[in-house]
């Protein structure tokens, strides 16, 4: 169910429990929260950049996926356990970052207006804008405490705001609110889950 989270062994157990295992009927939908990433032309070789831009990461594979505007990709850490996990127990199945998920939201939703999704989960700060439909910015953050947030989030918004009816979308950590809040002309709270079919329903293909 879309408002579940739990760990590649519950996820296994479940799939014995229901006797889906290698199921042709089941298709399996996984959306799990992304760190690292970043977003590059189409046509640019992926696993470069990656290491580039993760050189911690070197040694682990990436994946991309194509944004909404046809002409960027997003390339992320592969969730090998995850993956292993998925391709295991059921046949057809589509693996997704959340920040794949919140970066193309921005984009199709920022036509009329400027708009920034901001996800905070844990110590990390995922930050998107878009205007005009067109992505202006896409980064994640390892935050330690309040004023991190606050400081990650006021300077995205001074070198990017485009207008001062900037709109914000809050998800993740409650405290964003009354954290960020008072930076924009409008916030509204926005939930991954509650929102998840509308989101899938955002995603290209993968690269």
């Amino acid at each position: 169910r879309p408002e579940q989270s739990f760990s590649c062994d519950v996820f296994r157990d479940e799939c014995q429990r229901q006797g889906i295992v290698g199921s042709e009927e089941v298709y399996l939908q996984v959306v799990f929260h992304c760190k690292h990433f970043t977003v590059i032309p189409k046509d640019i070789d992926a696993q470069s950049i990656f290491e580039y831009h993760f050189p911690q990461l070197a040694a682990e594979a990436c994946e991309s996926a194509l944004l909404l505007d046809d002409k960027q990709k997003m390339i992320y850490k592969s969730e090998s356990t995850l993956k292993q996990a998925a391709q295991e127990m059921l046949p057809h199945h589509n693996l997704l970052p959340d920040a794949y998920l919140l970066v193309n939201h921005c984009l199709r939703n920022s036509k009329d207006k400027p708009l920034m999704n901001i996800h905070w989960k844990d110590d990390c700060l995922q930050i998107f804008v878009a205007h005009n439909s067109q992505l202006v910015f896409a980064n994640a953050f390892q935050v330690k405490c309040d004023e991190e947030v606050q400081y990650f989030v006021a300077s995205v918004k001074q070198e990017f705001a485009c207008s001062p009816a900037f709109h914000a979308n809050l998800i993740g950590n409650q405290k964003l609110e009354s954290l960020v809040g008072e930076f924009f002309k409008k916030t509204e709270t926005f939930d991954i889950a509650e929102n998840i079919h509308s989101l899938l329903s955002y995603q290209k293909q993968s690269l």
